[in-house]
């Protein structure tokens, strides 16, 4: 006959306790890759938009226009505006802006900004320095950038570029 061995209260509490700590150190390096992909993002994001060397193109309307630096300091506020990563359900895509970033080294990151059904716009980022895509809250926020990368701008006149 065989004895049935019993599972004792401790070896349960052990287990259970090994699991939440494996989960809490898990939560850790998860939150910390996410926050350095974030920095990561932003510092992009800031290059792109703040230095000179960086050429820019954007399509809007069956246009491409070339985005005054004053207008650039627009949309980074609204792409670096509580951003969230992209598990947000029920949102479809809709209109879309492109942009286009060229470096002096060459190097070109291309940025899609797409108006949505609720209060985000959706974000494509992608760079030599990585992918990213998040969704971005605020009420009028693709109507801001927008307007901010349209011929008239926001705050002065961008050229449109006759290419």
């Amino acid at each position: 006959m065989e004895k049935k061995r019993k599972i004792s209260k401790a070896t349960v509490v052990i287990v259970i306790t090994i699991l939440l700590l494996a989960l809490g150190i898990g939560f850790l390096v998860y939150s910390f890759v996410e926050m350095h992909r974030y920095q990561k993002y932003m510092m992009v994001v800031s290059y792109d938009m703040e230095s000179p060397e960086v050429n820019n193109r954007v399509e809007v309307d069956g246009k491409s226009v070339c985005v005054t630096a004053q207008n650039l300091k627009g949309v980074e506020y609204y792409l670096c505006n509580e951003a969230h990563k992209p598990y947000i359900f029920g949102v479809k895509k809709g209109e879309c802006i492109k942009m286009k970033f060229i470096r002096g080294n060459g190097a070109i990151s291309n940025v899609k900004v797409y108006q949505t059904n609720k209060d985000y716009v959706y974000l494509e980022y992608e760079s030599e320095q990585g992918n990213w895509n998040y969704y971005i809250s605020g009420k009028d926020t693709f109507a801001n950038i927008k307007k901010a990368v349209s011929p008239e701008g926001r705050t002065e006149p961008n050229t449109v570029l006759k290419h």
